[in-house]
């Protein structure tokens, strides 16, 4: 099927198989993890769907202002941390 579609795609087009580092299933497990770990320090978080790593927002300034947040939660992913509050719903 993916062949058929590649051959109705117009010639210029430029396709780059990319391997993603880590699959979903390892970044998800590893978000619950650190989730329970570290009870009430995120608000928000999520698996990147490129499998780079994971994505945070809190307010916990011990991770906020980490030179290192990977090496402070203790984990082996690559991690991105931005200040956010939490979602309030109405």
């Amino acid at each position: 099927m993916l062949v058929a579609i590649m051959e109705e795609a117009p010639s210029d087009l430029v396709v780059a198989w990319k391997e993603a580092p880590y699959s979903l299933e390892e970044l998800s497990a590893e978000l619950l993890r650190l989730w329970v770990k570290h009870r009430g320090q995120f608000n928000q978080g999520g698996a990147r769907h490129d499998g780079t790593g994971i994505d945070f927002t809190t307010t916990d300034r011990k991770v906020l202002d980490a030179d290192d947040p990977q090496a402070v939660l203790g984990t082996q992913y690559p991690i991105s941390v931005q200040c956010g509050e939490p979602a309030t719903h109405g």
